[in-house]
């Protein structure tokens, strides 16, 4: 992940080459309760496409990470707000992230 943290600016998620991922924005953040993404389509050979039909066809999806505490725990809910056709390309990517948070959560 490449960004400024700044809401409305560019965030992108790529792979290690940091050519080739997809192209969001923080469309809103109050730390540390949540951070919300609108994805605006995706990076191929470092060259952005927010445009193509492909990439309309899911393009303004949310993903939103919020955190509540409550009796010294910590919880970590997770909402993906997208088009049914596109389910399985986030829960792909949310069972590796989510391994790691765990991970990193738990030593």
């Amino acid at each position: 992940m490449v960004t400024d943290w700044q809401v409305g600016r560019k965030t992108y998620f790529t792979d290690s080459s940091k050519k080739n991922g997809m192209v969001s924005t923080i469309e809103r953040m109050e730390e540390p309760k949540y951070l919300i993404f609108k994805h605006l389509g995706e990076m191929v050979d470092g060259v952005e496409d927010v445009d193509s039909e492909k990439v309309k066809a899911w393009n303004g999806s949310l993903e939103a990470y919020y955190l509540e505490e409550n009796n010294g725990k910590t919880t970590l809910t997770i909402e993906v707000d997208s088009n049914d056709e596109f389910k399985d390309m986030f829960d792909n990517g949310f069972k590796k992230g989510l391994e790691v948070i765990k991970n990193l959560s738990e030593n």
